[in-house]
């Protein structure tokens, strides 16, 4: 007799757990943004307060996340704790890769992290365990536990719900805590692959080249280091469903968004550093901060207020100690000096700006390639496009490199412009039925 553990039946209820957990996962971590802990970062030098509330937080979606799925849904057990188990999986493997947790000579913090890492996943299954086997069917009135109709009994058991996870990580940490020294060396092998991720073309830097430029030549900041720092912002900071529920948050809920002080955007910038950058109450802007235009326009800002108080001299005291890009990525992030992440911010910074100034000046003006294209095209469209095109030539915003035109076939257009307002134009006059395609030369 045969016995199957996995039918092709349980494939669906499986991904839908997954899918379900990771967006319950997202959320957790968009609405606890600032310093996020858990049962899994837990450490001494965090906010305890933070880490408790995060915990409670996770126990009570994976709970609820289980209830749906169990009792709506109707998926088993088994299907519930796979997902459960894939997603914990998922967030834990990249970093064991990392940090080479699998090879059995380990040093004491190198174990330590290996169990956390271990306790997060067991105890993410258990809660899911503990809710089909008891709160659903206790919540149902199939089961009925007589001292959980004590006051007391059940006080105290809440309490060491809340108090268990935490105390089980204090534990570990105390009894495998050692000092370490950390510098960029520590992380070589992570800095390797930033420095490997900033080499290849980006989805969102490409689709913002224009504006990139075009608020590096306003604020006078080499256009490389504000690459650099959006990308590492999206590489390090930014994650998948982030822009879907910071846009969310700042719409519908901006007050808790302002409370929260939430990072936002494709530079991930802070709404109270917009409000300081921009000179206005958070109120005037916070649906607009998530918009690319926007949110790159104030990280150029300042990047630029940042490099004029290093060159000044005239702001906190570590302005002395430290190098420009040392002080950019310390103040950018808000963080303290040994933090782990300010520490590869500066070295990218560092090895991407090596031998060039910080100052827009002396890039020479950038030229731009628009190429329009579009097929079944009539000579109606054709007229019309030729009309708008023939104004800018006159105007001398653009210069007509190649113009080819196949009635109800095809049109194929390269132009050379010199200003982002001139691509801007042709972008909200032609981007609607034309295909347009900006390169810098």
């Amino acid at each position: 007799m045969k016995v199957t553990l996995l039918s092709t039946d349980d494939l669906i209820p499986i991904i839908v757990s997954s899918i379900l957990f990771i967006f319950l996962s997202t959320i957790h971590k968009t609405l606890i943004s600032e310093k996020y802990s858990s049962i899994l970062q837990f450490r001494a030098e965090e906010d305890i307060k933070r880490t408790v509330s995060s915990t409670v937080i996770r126990i009570i979606y994976i709970i609820l996340g289980t209830y749906f799925l169990y009792s709506i849904c109707n998926y088993s057990e088994k299907q519930i704790v796979l997902g459960i188990f894939i997603v914990t999986f998922l967030n834990i493997w990249p970093a064991i890769i990392q940090n080479h947790l699998l090879k059995f000579r380990n040093n004491t913090t190198e174990w330590s992290l290996l169990l956390h890492y271990i306790i997060f996943v067991i105890v993410s299954i258990t809660i899911c365990k503990l809710t089909i086997t008891i709160f659903i069917p206790v919540l149902k009135g199939a089961k009925l536990f007589v001292f959980l109709d004590n006051k007391a009994m059940t006080f105290i058991i809440s309490l060491f719900l809340i108090a268990f996870p935490i105390e089980l990580e204090k534990i570990i940490d105390k009894l495998f805590r050692v000092v370490i020294i950390e510098n960029a060396d520590s992380y070589r092998e992570e800095l390797y692959i930033l420095e490997n991720q900033l080499n290849m073309k980006n989805y969102y830097i490409e689709k913002n080249k224009i504006i990139i430029d075009s608020v590096a030549r306003k604020y006078d900041i080499n256009i490389d280091i504000l690459e650099a720092i959006l990308k590492l912002e999206i590489f390090y900071r930014r994650r998948l469903f982030y822009p879907i529920f910071e846009k969310i948050l700042c719409k519908y809920f901006s007050n808790y968004a302002i409370k929260k002080d939430i990072s936002v955007g494709i530079a991930q910038i802070k709404i109270s550093t917009a409000e300081k950058i921009l000179n206005k109450d958070s109120r005037e802007f916070i649906k607009k901060i998530c918009y690319d235009d926007m949110n790159i326009d104030v990280c150029a800002r300042l990047i630029k207020l940042l490099i004029d108080n290093y060159e000044n001299k005239n702001s906190d005291f570590y302005i002395y100690e430290f190098d420009i890009y040392q002080y950019i990525s310390l103040e950018y992030l808000g963080g303290c000096f040994m933090n782990k992440t300010m520490m590869l911010y500066s070295s990218i910074l560092r090895g991407v700006m090596k031998n060039k100034e910080l100052y827009y000046c002396g890039m020479g003006d950038n030229r731009y390639s628009v190429i329009i294209t579009k097929e079944n095209i009539i000579r109606e469209e054709y007229n019309k496009l030729k009309n708008f095109i023939d104004k800018l030539e006159n105007s001398r915003k653009i210069e007509m490199k190649k113009m080819i035109f196949i009635e109800n076939e095809r049109i194929d257009i390269e132009i050379i412009c010199y200003s982002s307002e001139t691509i801007k134009e042709i972008k909200k006059n032609l981007e609607k039925k034309y295909i347009c395609k900006v390169n810098i030369i």
